[in-house]
């Protein structure tokens, strides 16, 4: 994942982003989660839920673009 989605995981601290071609870095990332413990691995998908809520909700969005087109 490259990009603007990989700019999304880190803000939230939800993920790990691996490059697509990067089969040596997706195997070490996969590692990586396996030996978190299911409090962090929560921890990772609680943070993915509240970014979520804070940005990405119908809501969210209309009062992002509302502020945008206030400035106008």
């Amino acid at each position: 994942l490259n990009g603007e989605g990989q700019e999304v995981l880190r803000q939230a601290q939800c993920g790990f982003a691996v490059g697509a071609d990067d089969v040596v870095g997706m195997g070490n990332t996969i590692v990586r989660l396996l030996a978190m413990s299911p409090q962090e691995r929560s921890r990772l998908g609680n943070n993915g839920y509240e970014y979520y809520l804070a940005n990405f909700r119908k809501q969210a969005c209309m009062d992002q673009l509302h502020e945008i087109l206030s400035g106008l």
